[in-house]
């Protein structure tokens, strides 16, 4: 027997999907996708921390005001965003 649910806001009647993903599925996609998915990982966990401890390095380092080490954790931050190699 096969079930139907009922979109509650449509009322439309949505017939289950006869695909099953397994986590062999995964393994299946391009390496590509792989190597771009690691790098992404990898630039993240780099800057973040940077971004959310830079205030405190950079006042307790180089003597700044809290304004100019949120200013310049700010320009490194757009830099970052903005710039055509990331």
């Amino acid at each position: 027997m096969i079930t139907f649910r009922k979109n509650s806001v449509t009322g439309f009647v949505v017939p289950p999907s006869p695909f099953q993903p397994r986590f062999y599925d995964m393994l299946m996609l391009p390496a590509k996708f792989w190597i771009l998915s690691v790098i992404c990982m990898v630039y993240y966990s780099a800057v973040f921390p940077f971004v959310s401890l830079g205030q405190v390095f950079l006042v307790k380092k180089y003597d700044y005001s809290l304004g100019q080490a949120n200013f310049v954790i700010s320009e490194f931050s757009h830099t970052i965003c903005f710039s055509g190699y990331f």
